[in-house]
């Protein structure tokens, strides 16, 4: 009796205009409140980050290659310094 009374509720819970029953094969919810304007600004700022990750792989370098390149400069600088003549020959 139970169970029949459960069924006859879902079908009852939906009601057309005239107070007619409609067969509804699941319990009606709640709709979950949704604002646009977060939903749509949520969806900017991942499709930003994806670009974001995508340009880092693209053009950014590790730290291990930054740290390379500084210590080929100061090599670099350190020969030329080396090399430096310190008054120009007079001609």
């Amino acid at each position: 009796a139970a169970a029949r009374a459960a069924r006859r509720a879902m079908r009852m819970v939906n009601s057309s205009p005239r107070d007619m029953p409609r067969f509804c094969p699941y319990p009606a919810r709640m709709a979950e409140i949704v604002n646009l304007n977060r939903v749509r600004k949520a969806k900017a700022r991942d499709a930003a980050r994806q670009q974001a990750a995508a340009n880092r792989a693209k053009h950014g370098r590790t730290a291990a290659e930054r740290a390379r390149e500084q210590e080929a400069r100061a090599r670099r600088d350190a020969v030329l310094d080396g090399q430096r003549l310190d008054d120009p020959p007079a001609r």
